[in-house]
């Protein structure tokens, strides 16, 4: 509901150049839109999968930058952008630094904070669970300022809620502990579905 286009980008041979940046190469923009006139509301939102492992770091960090070149107008025009997917950070969220490279996706290391984008686990209550089987937090949710304040006078979403939902994966008497080496030795009514644990957002509309 509400799809409009989607589509993917790369950066510019300028861009390759300076070597601030590197591709990612598994993401999809898709825009959505809902109503009409002055009620009519627009989402641009992008779902990326980051560079894995402690040791992309460097890596992830490029392409963080890149995503936000990518936003960046939309972010200054306060517009809505939601930014989700596995990133890989091996981060915490009470722990997110603006050199890190779950900071430099937000944003944090820019000097204005009006282009920060929000990590909706700051609406879950704390400590918020881990999104990977190995305790890590790699999959984020990160949305736009206008998507966590009601904007007055006008119908508008806003996040109300975040979930970690473990439970829509986990298959058996108990949750798997490694997918590596052995995921086809676990009997199959075992098997865990995934070792990611979905990162659930439910927005609402407000008047």
């Amino acid at each position: 509901s509400g799809l409009v286009g989607y589509g993917v980008k790369r950066q510019s041979q300028e861009m390759f150049a300076s070597e601030e940046y590197y591709n990612v190469a598994k993401h999809l923009f898709c825009e959505l839109e809902w109503g009409s006139g002055e009620n009519r509301e627009r989402v641009r939102l992008l779902n990326v999968h980051l560079r894995a492992m402690p040791e992309g770091a460097e890596i992830r960090k490029k392409q963080a930058r890149l995503i936000r070149q990518w936003i960046h107008q939309e972010i200054a025009a306060g517009e809505n952008v939601i930014v989700l997917g596995d990133i890989n950070t091996n981060e915490l969220f009470s722990e997110t630094t603006p050199e890190g490279d779950a900071g430099v996706l937000r944003g944090l290391d820019t000097p204005d904070p009006a282009d920060d984008l929000v990590d909706l686990f700051r609406l879950h209550p704390q400590p918020v669970p881990a999104t990977h089987l190995i305790g890590k937090q790699f999959d984020r949710i990160l949305v736009s300022p206008s998507l966590v304040a009601d904007a007055p006078g006008r119908r508008d979403l806003v996040c109300e809620r975040i979930s970690v939902r473990k439970d829509l994966v986990v298959r058996g008497t108990r949750q798997d502990d490694n997918h590596l080496d052995n995921y086809w030795q676990i009997p199959e009514a075992e098997r865990d579905l995934s070792d990611h644990y979905p990162v659930l957002a439910e927005f609402a509309w407000r008047p």
